[in-house]
């Protein structure tokens, strides 16, 4: 286990013993589960109701956890889980039309601008076949991440990870 887990799951392990401090274990983890919330969520507005909730599921299934295992990576898990349960529930905007606020490029302005010059369709040749296949099907077709998934025949969330992974590097082909 590595130093963070550890210390992690020493907390938890105090805490179920009813002798640990959870503001050690906020202190110690919040900065980690933000980044991990920040990944998942459709718009970083809203990390902080995702981390509210997190602490409060953390706090209420304390004793559940396994304290054999790396409880870090757990914690984790809920981060994840409660970024996804926000997305669909809370008609979360689409990551495209939040691009900007990630610090990434807008496609859409990227497609009006680009104009004669076609320095969008160069960066989008630059990608490896499947990447532009899923572009393809995003932008142009209007497909969801599940229809992609689907077709790609894996989860909806390592499709919504893989355009944010595509859409970087397009920037960086672009030089944005």
């Amino acid at each position: 286990m590595k130093p963070l887990g550890e210390e992690v799951t020493r907390l938890i392990k105090d805490l179920q013993k009813g002798r640990g401090d959870f503001g050690k274990l906020f202190d110690l983890t919040y900065h980690h589960l933000r980044l991990v919330a920040l990944n998942y969520l459709y718009s970083p507005a809203d990390v902080e109701d995702v981390l509210s909730e997190v602490y409060f599921k953390v706090y209420t299934y304390l004793n559940s956890a396994d304290v054999s295992r790396n409880c870090y990576y757990w914690m984790c898990g809920i981060t994840k889980n409660v970024a996804f349960d926000y997305n669909s529930s809370h008609e979360a905007v689409n990551f495209v039309d939040n691009v900007s606020a990630n610090n990434l490029f807008s496609l859409s302005l990227a497609i009006a601008a680009d104009g004669e010059n076609g320095d969008l369709l160069k960066a989008v040749s630059l990608l490896k076949p499947e990447d532009r296949k899923i572009v393809y099907y995003r932008f142009w077709e209007d497909k969801t991440y599940a229809e992609i998934a689907e077709m790609f025949h894996t989860r909806k969330s390592s499709i919504f990870k893989r355009l944010k992974t595509i859409l970087r590097q397009l920037s960086q082909n672009l030089g944005k």
